[in-house]
């Protein structure tokens, strides 16, 4: 298959595959990026594995991602071995620990993590991790290609997780956030509940904190952490 040099593509076939002249990633899940302030970033982690399973949606990663320039100037395709392994056939693609695979175009729910490339379209062969914008805010042919993959990252976050934990991490924007995660720190626990208490003692609404969306912060929404708390 022809592949842009320096370049991510999602993949997800109903065949496993292997390939030649690239490697093969598998998401293992986000963490925030707690180091850079005020910035509302995630990492998400890959490691790599010798071949896709059918319907797998994988990473393949083209080149050295220190070389990678999501706006680079535009390079001529060179030419890698890409391996169909076996007989078995997943006739619906695989959606497991945040990742999900599509055989289908399709636009995805705002704030999906997709892959794009240097053409600015959301689902192309690229190097970047950009947010999707949904069906009603688009203005793309589509958010996903076919037979590729994208990431929710609320599906799978990984606790005490470092950089130096996984193969490949990438940098990229966080997702929607957890309901009920109030002081961004990628759970939901006491210290949600001790937030709502603190704004209700402050009299300082904020939309975020307003769990019911009634207009005011008040009790109801210390219930709403502690029943999210409860159903964990």
């Amino acid at each position: 298959m022809n592949v842009k040099p320096n370049s991510m593509i999602f993949m997800c076939y109903p065949t496993g595959f292997s390939v030649d002249n690239a490697e093969i990633y598998a998401y293992q899940g986000a963490f925030p990026d707690t180091e850079t302030e005020g910035a509302d970033l995630a990492y998400y982690a890959f490691n790599k594995i010798e071949q896709a399973e059918p319907g797998q949606p994988v990473l393949l990663v083209v080149g050295d991602p220190e070389d990678f320039e999501a706006d680079g100037d535009e390079e001529d395709l060179e030419e890698i071995s890409f391996s169909p392994l076996g007989s078995s056939f997943a006739p619906d693609p695989l959606t497991t620990g945040g990742v999900h695979g599509t055989y289908t175009y399709e636009w995805v729910d705002e704030g999906t993590v997709v892959v794009y490339g240097n053409d600015k379209k959301y689902g192309k062969a690229g190097n970047a991790l950009v947010l999707a914008e949904g069906a009603d805010a688009t203005d793309c042919t589509r958010d996903i290609s076919a037979n590729t993959g994208y990431i929710v990252y609320k599906e799978n976050i990984l606790k005490n997780a470092s950089t130096d934990d996984f193969d490949l991490v990438i940098s990229g924007p966080k997702g929607p956030g957890i309901v009920g995660d109030l002081n961004g720190d990628s759970k939901v626990d006491i210290a949600d509940a001790v937030t709502v208490l603190d704004f209700m003692a402050s009299n300082v609404y904020e939309a975020a904190v307003d769990l019911n969306d009634d207009g005011k912060v008040d009790i109801a929404d210390f219930v709403s952490v502690l029943d999210i708390m409860a159903a964990q």
